[in-house]
């Protein structure tokens, strides 16, 4: 006789529950070790514990594992498992530095910690609390956390320190940054991996560095797996990172720097961040984050307003507005610590909004820009990012904005107000160029730049027309782009048929040579037979005046610039146009090197 469906899936399903609860009882856990590299220190600064569970079964992913804990409600059990069998292999392998451990907040907040207990264990393997941080995972909505803060405060009194996992993904993860103040905080591998070549993520990391500098909390960047991202990570100021580019999860992990990690550290280049077109429609300001929320006037009564809380468990905040103008805001955490009364007594006491609001809430006109913002929330108390911020119009209340989203904006929208692209080429514009110089001249790297000139233009559009002079400097742009290294080499278009380039490259001088070639070959297919024949083309200029001029050239004047010798961008373009100066009165398509302590050089097309 045979089983129904819903027999064999009853049995499928006692049979895992019973494999779980094996492996439960005979600890039948695994550990990996991924480690973090410190960009300033350029060695390992800790390992993330990672657990697995039998290999070959259902629950060998750790996905898996803790589902099934959720579902028969051992979670706080398989996570004290987790984290003892953890902390008894980093100890055991000597690993260097920190050891990060991953704990949910409810099994932070679990009663039952004995400090004493926890203590004897650590000295029983030799481990000491200052080795080991919490690594808080969020995924689930998150609101006790007065419990989860609690519980943290006592674990760093014993000397533990605290990181918040994935900020960007989870639901709450900006407040806990704001109220936990957590020592390390993990940029999530989404808005990490694919950074070297995506300007919103570019932005969504800046922007996150510039707030945990704020809030002394040092950033962990995750998902690394490229040298593209490697270097730019590092660039945009990352205290520290972690990816299958600097060490994969293994039992047995490395406890040095793989010698490609280290040549790549030594190299001070500075990589060249992708770049996003500048659209008048993406531009962002703060009215378009105005949400409606629930408003009170200052003379409301507290119990009203603790009731307002109690309404709804997302609510965080209330603004205090008087006569259409903010006032004031309330937050949930200015009213938690007020015990429920009566009627009676609320009224005996007396208490009002105005009494217990914030009088200096964070307010934003509705015409800022999203860069100017991220600005202010950069300057701003861990406070205001987890209250969110008032948006006015020229004084007067129209909503609530929040810090998560401003966030998802900028991981969203391209923030190009200093990426400006030249419409006809798509290369960075003269703000991102000069940003770029600035950053080199910083970095105290040694580059070279160059002034590229399609020479001449005066005259070719009025013979051949704007659209055939279009393509010209399209051509040149082109040439020039597919020549260079894109990772470490920056081209702009700065004007008409002017480009900058910026060069770290060791074969910048043959790359240079190469594209002149490309150059030369497609202008020898976009010029007609009369100009390569005749060996120009006449200009007809005004009141009948003509002009014999050569045909279209590529002039490239190159200076090799010594950091020490260049004060500012300013020092560094005018070196430039000597070069392109000399370029220019040479023949042809060509390339002149001002080398500094070196003679000049010449290299024709």
């Amino acid at each position: 006789m045979s089983l129904d469906r819903s027999d064999v899936k009853a049995e499928r399903r006692d049979a895992h529950a019973a494999l779980f609860r094996d492996i439960l009882e005979r600890r039948a856990l695994s550990c990996v070790f991924q480690p973090i590299l410190s960009y300033q220190s350029r060695s390992i600064f800790g390992y993330e514990a990672l657990i697995r569970g039998p290999k070959g079964s259902i629950f060998q992913s750790p996905i898996d594992l803790f589902d099934a804990a959720s579902d028969s409600e051992t979670l706080v059990l398989l996570s004290s498992i987790c984290v003892n069998k953890a902390m008894s292999e980093f100890a055991a392998r000597r690993l260097p530095g920190k050891l990060f451990l991953n704990i949910s907040p409810d099994v932070v907040a679990a009663p039952g910690f004995d400090p004493e207990r926890g203590k004897n264990f650590l000295d029983a393997i030799k481990l000491r609390p200052d080795q080991i941080v919490i690594e808080l995972t969020e995924h689930q909505p998150t609101f006790n956390f007065e419990r989860i803060r609690d519980s943290l405060l006592l674990y760093q009194s014993m000397g533990f320190q605290v990181a918040i996992d994935d900020l960007g993904e989870g639901f709450s993860s900006l407040r806990l940054w704001s109220e936990l103040k957590p020592e390390f905080v993990k940029a999530d591998k989404h808005f990490v991996t694919g950074i070297a070549d995506d300007p919103i993520k570019t932005q969504f990391l800046k922007a996150i560095v510039q707030i945990a500098e704020s809030c002394g909390s040092q950033i962990i960047a995750e998902g690394i797996e490229s040298e593209a991202d490697f270097r730019l990570v590092r660039e945009l100021g990352v205290s520290f990172g972690q990816g299958y580019f600097i060490g994969k999860p293994m039992e047995k992990p490395a406890t040095t720097l793989s010698a490609g990690v280290v040549t790549l550290l030594a190299d001070n280049r500075v990589p060249v961040p992708p770049s996003a077109k500048y659209q008048q429609g993406t531009l962002v300001m703060a009215g378009q984050f105005a949400r409606e929320v629930s408003i009170v006037g200052p003379t409301v009564a507290v119990r009203d307003v603790i009731a307002l809380f109690g309404q709804s468990a997302t609510r965080y905040v209330v603004p205090v507005v008087e006569r259409g103008r903010p006032v004031g805001l309330i937050a949930r955490r200015h009213v938690r610590f007020i015990k429920k009364f009566d009627d009676r007594e609320a009224a005996e006491l007396g208490q009002q909004a105005r009494e217990i609001m914030n009088v200096a809430p964070l307010i934003i006109d509705k015409s800022m820009m999203l860069s100017d913002i991220a600005a202010v929330l950069a300057n701003a108390t861990p406070q205001h990012l987890a209250d969110g911020f008032i948006v006015v119009d020229d004084g007067r209340y129209l909503g609530m904005g929040a810090v998560n989203d401003i966030l998802r904006v900028m991981s969203e929208t391209q923030l190009t107000a200093a990426r400006y692209t030249n419409p006809m080429t798509l290369l960075p514009g003269p703000v991102p160029t000069n940003e770029h110089i600035a950053q080199l001249l910083k970095s105290e790297a040694h580059f070279t730049v160059c002034l590229a000139e399609i020479d001449p233009m005066k005259g070719f559009n009025d013979a051949y027309g704007f659209q055939k002079g279009d393509e010209l400097i399209r051509l040149g742009g082109s040439a020039l782009r597919q020549a260079l290294d894109e990772r470490v080499d920056f081209v702009g278009h700065i004007h008409g048929n002017r480009f900058v380039l910026l060069l770290q490259s060791v074969d910048w001088r043959e790359r240079l040579a190469a594209a002149l070639e490309v150059f030369q070959a497609q202008l020898n297919a976009l010029l007609s037979n009369e100009i390569l024949v005749d060996g120009g083309f006449v200009w007809k200029g005004k009141r009948g005046r003509t002009e014999n001029r050569p045909p279209p050239r590529l002039a490239i004047g190159a200076s090799v610039i010594v950091p020490a010798q260049c004060e500012s961008r300013h020092d560094v373009m005018a070196s430039a146009r000597e070069a392109n100066v000399l370029a220019k009165n040479n023949a042809g398509s060509n390339i002149h090197v001002v080398d500094a302590g070196k003679h000049p050089s010449n290299l024709a097309a």
